[in-house]
């Protein structure tokens, strides 16, 4: 745990990396021009089957600072950044993903500077989308996500977070460790729920902004399989944290908007399913008044979203062609992994 007048003059910084060869440079190289006070770089590769490794090993013939770890059989997200945690030698442990750079070069100084102010608090980075590197498939998961919404203010209190680019007291993270049961995906939520029963906070600063790439994720099949995930895993931390993770949520603007738009998403698959049987069924149409709106609904919303980001960046229209379409299928697939995953979790040991 943090204490009140701990002193964080050093950084380390972790970065888990699998098949991350598209965007590993920037990432790598905006840690490179950091000062002296990121002491080191551990990038954690994790038996990737592309040219991550060698990309990696570049960085560490350069600068002494930078240190690789190769995994020759993939052990997931968590075992990984646990073993990046436990190697740390700083005095806060930067976590920063393959597909994400930071923004300004005394990044990881001005952090270290807002823990010695708040010591009890997991600084996260601001995102910043490269909209213009997005396709159109990219865009439309994200809009139908809500992921791309994030207040402009200048310090802003999370429910949760994705851990992509935080910096934590070393003492705080090596005593809260990820949850190696959700190997994946989820495994950030149970951390959240965890530093916030630790009596920490988690704090997002405007000035810490940060560049948020997607590597691979542009094919259509490869973004319904991570809706699944997505689903199936977070039934299991509702269940994991005994559903704290919802309370957390709701107290934060940003994560409440990420949690009503999956309760909007479970409700709209319910409709749409309602639908299908009554017709089936041979229901009279004025049944069918209910369901049909709950979809409506959910369409409109993703179609107000949309509007909302193109005020801000330059969007394709078909974009939003294509969120709108999507949205029955994705919220059907939503709701199935997330039944299968309380089912599966439930009778599983996640506690």
């Amino acid at each position: 745990m943090a204490l009140e007048g701990e002193s964080f003059r050093t950084a380390t910084a972790v970065v888990p990396v699998f098949n991350g060869a598209g965007t590993l440079q920037r990432c790598l190289s905006s840690l490179r021009l950091q000062n002296a006070t990121l002491k080191e770089v551990l990038v954690i590769e994790d038996g990737s089957r592309d040219g991550s490794a060698e990309i990696a090993r570049s960085f560490v013939r350069e600068d002494p600072r930078f240190v690789i770890v190769q995994h020759a059989v993939n052990q997931g997200l968590a075992r990984t950044l646990n073993e990046g945690i436990g190697r740390a030698t700083g005095d806060a442990i930067l976590i920063l993903h393959q597909d994400c750079e930071l923004v300004r070069e005394d990044w990881v100084e001005r952090g270290l500077e807002l823990l010695g102010d708040h010591p009890r608090i997991s600084v996260c980075g601001f995102p910043e989308y490269a909209f213009d590197e997005l396709t159109s498939t990219e865009i439309a998961f994200g809009t139908i996500r809500d992921t791309f919404f994030t207040p402009d203010v200048a310090v802003d209190r999370l429910g949760f977070s994705e851990f992509k680019c935080d910096l934590m007291p070393g003492r705080l993270a090596r005593a809260i460790r990820f949850d190696v049961k959700f190997r994946i995906s989820g495994e950030d939520q149970v951390l959240s729920a965890e530093l916030s029963e630790s009596g920490a906070a988690i704090l997002r600063f405007r000035q810490l902004r940060y560049a948020q790439r997607f590597g691979n994720g542009s094919s259509f099949l490869h973004q319904l399989r991570k809706e699944m995930t997505y689903a199936i895993t977070e039934a299991g931390v509702l269940l994991r944290t005994s559903f704290r993770i919802a309370r957390l949520s709701l107290e934060s603007r940003s994560s409440s908007r990420r949690l009503l738009n999956r309760a909007s998403s479970s409700l709209s698959a319910i409709g749409l399913v309602s639908c299908l049987l009554l017709l089936a069924a041979g229901a009279n149409w004025l049944i069918l008044v209910l369901p049909l709106f709950l979809v409506a609904a959910r369409v409109e919303s993703t179609a107000m979203r949309w509007l909302a980001l193109r005020r801000t960046v330059r969007l394709r229209v078909q974009s939003l062609a294509l969120s709108l379409a999507l949205v029955p299928l994705t919220d059907v697939v939503y709701m199935i992994g997330f039944l299968a995953g309380f089912v599966r979790y439930a009778t599983a040991d996640v506690m």
